[in-house]
């Protein structure tokens, strides 16, 4: 019998498949492997597909949870390469404290040589949020924003764990809990693999998402063109963050001071700055949730 955090997948297939009578313990019930991964593979409602695998949505056993796995029609050495140090990253992460913004990984278990892995299961991907609703939100959604990506920034500093792609696209959010998840370990990075970076050069990737959707949401509010070609041509060439701090026409009018350097710094990032940038969101006490309540649908 395994726990809820413990997965059934090793660096390589085992040899035995997933007919075979082992139990797994999953969501308080014994249940044999067998059973299990029947259910969990008649996968419903295709979620996202990637570049080494697909997500579908699937109801086992009564919950609902994303059921991740590699794409056949790409199989090969390199998508086994990536799913194999996701496996590792993942069992790591499962031992680790504080993890409120990292996805509930299940189990996994492998399928005809292929690994399969059972997340919890979000509402909806950030990305697709942010594309609906960001141009309406506050400064105050903004700041909840940012603070969330922040923490989980804050996790993988803390545990050198450099995530090679910090993108909306590989975060989900949870209405009832106002709460950023992030997901997809396959570019996530251990300090002992050549892919390993300082976990803090991802502020720029948060900037740059961050940016993109005050963008849209300042553009809603001022109701006229704000010339995003040509600030983000000032951005990719800028090496300093004073001008784009004293450029007041790219900001929401009620965009905390705090706020803008959160997202300047992160764009135009320096490592000597890094930390500074994690500490500054404590300073982000004015927020709400992404969502409203009433709105959520």
């Amino acid at each position: 019998m395994i726990t809820d955090k413990t997965s059934l997948l090793s660096s390589s297939p085992p040899t035995h498949n997933t007919q075979e009578a082992v139990d797994v313990f999953f969501c308080g019930r014994n249940i044999e492997l067998a059973n299990f991964t029947e259910l969990a593979l008649n996968a419903g409602t295709l979620i996202s597909k990637g570049r080494w695998g697909e997500v579908h949505r699937s109801k086992t056993l009564g919950k609902e949870v994303a059921v991740k796995k590699v794409r056949a029609d790409i199989s090969s050495d390199k998508s086994l390469e990536v799913y194999t140090n996701e496996i590792k990253i993942l069992e790591h992460i499962s031992t680790l404290p504080n993890r409120e913004h990292i996805i509930d990984y299940y189990l996994g278990f492998w399928d005809q040589s292929l690994p399969v892995f059972i997340f919890e299961l979000g509402d909806i991907e950030l990305n697709k949020l942010m594309l609906q609703k960001s141009s309406t939100f506050t400064h105050r959604k903004f700041n909840n924003l940012l603070y969330q990506t922040l923490s989980m920034l804050k996790f993988l500093n803390d545990n050198s764990l450099y995530f090679g792609d910090f993108n909306f696209r590989n975060m989900v959010y949870f209405h009832g809990q106002d709460t950023i998840k992030l997901i997809d370990y396959g570019c996530c990075y251990q300090n002992d693999h050549d892919s390993y970076r300082p976990p803090l050069k991802s502020l720029s990737m948060l900037g740059a998402n961050v940016f993109r959707y005050q963008f849209m949401a300042k553009d809603h509010l001022n109701k006229q063109p704000i010339g995003a070609d040509e600030c983000l041509k000032m951005i990719t060439s800028s090496k300093d963050a004073k001008p784009l701090l004293d450029r007041d026409d790219l900001w929401m009018e009620s965009m905390t001071k705090t706020a803008k350097t959160i997202i300047t710094y992160s764009l135009v990032y320096r490592p000597e700055r890094g930390e500074e940038v994690l500490q500054l969101k404590e300073q982000l006490s004015e927020r709400e949730p992404l969502v409203d309540t009433h709105r959520a649908g």
